[in-house]
C-alpha cells in the first residue's frame, strides 16, 4: 500500500483489514512496550492523516504485509517508515483483542485463531 501524507488513518485500516480476515490496526498517541498493550485513550481518531500525526512524515512511503509477517513485524514497519504507533487486534469470539501475547505470529496465523473463535462448538 502506498502511504502519503495526506492518506487518512481510516484508508489504512480499511486496507489492512480488507486483506486478513479478522484482524484490525489501532493508531495510538504514543508507542507500546513489548508485550504490554495500548491505553485505549490513547487512540488516534480514524479522520487523521498521516501528515497530521507525523508531520515529519516523508512524502510516500510503501507499506507491505503478507500472511507470512508477524504482527510485530507490522508494529514495526509502521514505526520505522512513518513513525505511527499501530496495534494488531485480532477478534476473539465478539471482542478485539490486542496480540500483544501474540505479537510473535504471524498474520495467517492470528487470522486462524480468530476464525477459529468464532467457529460454534
Amino acid at each position: 500500500m502506498k502511504i502519503t501524507k495526506q492518506t487518512t488513518l481510516a484508508e489504512i485500516k480499511k486496507e489492512f483489514a480488507g486483506q486478513f480476515e479478522g484482524l484490525k490496526l489501532e493508531f495510538f498517541k504514543k508507542p507500546h512496550a513489548d508485550g504490554l498493550g495500548s491505553p485505549k485513550k490513547d487512540i488516534l481518531e480514524s479522520t487523521l492523516k498521516v501528515g497530521d500525526v507525523n508531520p515529519a512524515v516523508l512524502d510516500t512511503a510503501e507499506m507491505k504485509w503478507s500472511k507470512s509477517s508477524t504482527a510485530s513485524e507490522v508494529e514495526q514497519e509502521f514505526e520505522r517508515k512513518l513513525g505511527l504507533h499501530v496495534q494488531v487486534f485480532r477478534l476473539t469470539g465478539r471482542v478485539w483483542i490486542e496480540t500483544t501475547t501474540t505479537d510473535s505470529y504471524t498474520l495467517e496465523k492470528q487470522m486462524s485463531k480468530s476464525l477459529e473463535s468464532q467457529t460454534p462448538i
